[in-house]
């Protein structure tokens, strides 16, 4: 095989799983040694950069760009100026729409849960009718793009089938999710003597970004109701406190139970897994969330939503809810909550992820070995 030109397209990642994938997959790739005929070119977001600027990367490889080209039509002028410059063989993106037409081969990442599975009731879930309405527009428009893709993949057969019945799909791939980079080394670099959450209460970790379908406007709801079954609690919550309580009582509720510390780094969330009893991630609209399997991994009691996505990640090895109920979550926190101890339970919840689907090490092969496929 002749070398190939691959441009790794990152550029709309900016939050959420999909940024820390992007960062996993440009550090795993530097550090790989099995990238034989497979030149790397790199356009990024500036969060992506963050996480990836103590790495050594040849700077006339590495791309960043400022504004997404989600909303911003110089950026998509930009990228297609590079694109054109680099003529790459084929175009990597990691979570689409990339919303350019490469004129390249294009391998599509589809990890978009609202293009996927979203209802109109998930769409509403934690919205108002004009924030329904424009995150309903903006989902038709993401399809549109999607469809620019010549090659996909996808990380469930789930979510394959149900692209599949919006447009049509053909080549296509199946590549699951995995347990993050180099989690040795992150533990190295966590903040051990940071303490989080507060003693003598039920600590329950929310790893949630800024989405309203990952459901924080419920949590002063659950926190009165647990409190009246005598459980008191700490949720200590990833997103930043603004716009997240709606009311003088919620807000006296936060300070007492709730904690809003903001988006964290990928190496501090080891001390939270660590530190938290459970783990609650009420969110109605995932595709294969990385929550799920760190918990897991880091043998903590976890509390998802009662959806296909999430049972075909956990299996058994989780306790589910109706976000849409605040009793259903109260129930399914005071199950979970008898197993904080269950080092048994604990450790075949840790087996079974590990087993299933690895490290991310594998998952970057396995995307190497489909890129290769593509020019067979």
């Amino acid at each position: 095989m002749i070398n190939k030109k691959i441009l790794f397209n990152c550029s709309t990642n900016i939050k959420g799983g999909t940024l820390q994938n992007a960062a996993n997959f440009i550090i795993t790739n530097i550090q790989s040694k099995n990238q034989k005929y497979l030149e790397y070119f790199y356009l990024v977001s500036p969060e992506v950069n963050e996480l990836i600027k103590s790495y050594k990367i040849d700077p006339d490889k590495l791309f960043i760009i400022l504004n997404s080209p989600s909303k911003s039509i110089y950026s998509r002028f930009q990228i297609k100026r590079i694109a054109s410059q680099i003529k790459p063989d084929l175009v990597f993106t990691m979570a689409g729409p990339a919303y350019v037409n490469f004129k390249s081969l294009h391998l599509m990442g589809c990890s978009n849960p609202y293009v996927l599975f979203a209802s109109p009731k998930d769409i509403f879930f934690g919205r108002s009718f004009v924030e329904f309405f424009l995150r309903y527009v903006h989902t038709q428009y993401q399809l549109y793009y999607i469809k620019k893709a010549t090659h996909f993949v996808f990380q469930s057969i789930s979510s394959r089938d149900e692209l599949s019945k919006k447009i049509l799909v053909k080549n296509s791939f199946v590549i699951p999710n995995a347990i993050g980079v180099n989690t040795r080394n992150l533990r190295i670099k966590s903040l051990k003597n940071k303490k989080y959450f507060q003693n003598g209460k039920l600590k329950i970790l929310c790893p949630f970004a800024r989405y309203p379908h990952k459901g924080f406007h419920i949590l002063p709801a659950l926190v009165k109701q647990l409190k009246e079954n005598d459980i008191d609690v700490h949720l200590v919550v990833t997103i930043s406190e603004k716009g997240t309580i709606s009311n003088k009582k919620d807000s006296r509720v936060q300070n007492n139970n709730i904690s809003f510390i903001g988006e964290q780094k990928y190496s501090d969330m080891i001390d939270l897994y660590e530190q938290c009893d459970l783990v609650f991630m009420p969110s109605v609209l995932e595709v294969f969330s990385s929550v799920c399997i760190e918990a897991l991994y880091y043998q903590k009691p976890l509390i998802v939503a009662n959806r296909g996505f999430n049972i075909d990640v956990v299996g058994k090895y989780a306790f589910f809810c109706d976000p849409y109920s605040i009793n259903s979550c109260l129930e399914a926190i005071k199950k979970a909550k008898q197993y904080v101890n269950d080092k048994n339970y604990l450790s075949a919840g840790k087996k079974q992820v590990t087993s299933k689907f690895g490290h991310y090490k594998e998952r970057h092969k396995s995307i190497t070995e489909t890129i290769r496929s593509i020019f067979e």
